[in-house]
């Protein structure tokens, strides 16, 4: 398998800036700034077109990849999850339910939080423990321990499975 994800591509015309600096220096008439800027976002926007094919995203997947998809796809989300845990600058809400009691919010916390979003001492700790569990299951399957029957246990592969599930559910919230 090969990834390469580049950055994402926008083209910003080096006339929007000189615009906007001509008109606030009244240098423009409102009428003629509005001409301008119109046929600057068109500009813009054609070879925005233009260069949009030009995909820095490239992915290619050998039929040796998907043999083992789940161990292949685990070798590129475990460190993805890593790095987010390492640099994240915010947490999602995180449901009582998939942390353990000792990083569970009161009624009264989760009530300030819908009525203020205010957020408890515990509020970022929670993500951190969900985070932290998919890391677990993805180190899992990366290095193939369900398969390991030597050190295989029910509680080892249910927190994996666990770590699963956590990730599907917050899918979505996995952004920095």
């Amino acid at each position: 398998m090969k990834v390469y994800l580049g950055p994402p591509q926008a083209f910003r015309s080096p006339f929007s800036k000189m615009l906007s600096r001509a008109w606030n220096d009244k240098k423009l008439s409102d009428e003629m700034y509005e001409t301008l800027d119109m046929f600057d976002t068109i500009f813009e926007t054609t070879i925005n077109k233009i260069l949009s094919p030009i995909n820095t995203t490239y992915v290619k997947v050998d039929n040796y990849d998907i043999w083992g998809a789940d161990v292949t796809l685990a070798h590129i989300i475990h460190p993805t999850l890593v790095k987010l845990k390492e640099k994240k600058h915010g947490s999602p809400q995180v449901d009582n339910d998939d942390v353990p009691e000792e990083l569970k919010a009161t009624e009264e916390e989760l009530r300030l939080y819908k009525e203020s979003a205010e957020i408890d001492d515990k509020y970022h700790d929670r993500f951190d423990y969900v985070i932290s569990e998919m890391i677990f299951a993805f180190d899992y399957v990366k290095n193939e321990k369900q398969l390991d029957f030597e050190d295989y246990t029910e509680e080892t592969h249910a927190r994996a499975q666990n770590g699963l599930r956590l990730f599907g559910k917050y899918y979505f919230s996995l952004w920095d």
